[in-house]
Order: structure tokens, then sequence, then C-alpha cells
């Protein structure tokens, strides 16, 4: 487990090993909202930070709601 800011909210990012997969979740705390992203690997070959996961989660945006 990582933890990590994203866009200025708390955040952290876990990986998860299991004998069928990688799993790599990230969880962010914006307020009273959470975000969960998941990006599961099946193949157990890539790292996330050299391929489209690392994208995904980077592409992650939070906007103020008018609420």
């Amino acid at each position: 487990m990582r933890e990590l800011t994203v866009q200025g909210y708390p955040a952290i990012s876990v990986i998860v090993l299991s004998p069928e997969s990688i799993v790599y979740h990230r969880v962010i705390r914006a307020g009273p909202r959470i975000y969960c992203l998941w990006v599961v690997d099946t193949s157990r070959t890539f790292v996330p930070e050299q391929t489209n996961a690392k994208q995904f989660f980077d592409s992650f945006s939070l906007h103020k709601s008018d609420d």
C-alpha cells in the first residue's frame, strides 16, 4: 500500500497479487466521497507504470460540484 495525493485529495494505491491475476487498486477520498479505480491484469506480465494502466489512473479527474 502506498499513500499519495490525487489532485490535492488523500489517496492510497494498492497492488494485490494472486495466482490468477494482479489487481491494481486506487482509492481516492474527496471530502465525503470515495472513488475507486481498478485495473486487473490476468496475464500477470505488465507493470502499471509502463502501460495504459498509468494513463488510466492519471486520467481520473475530480471536479467541484455545486452541491
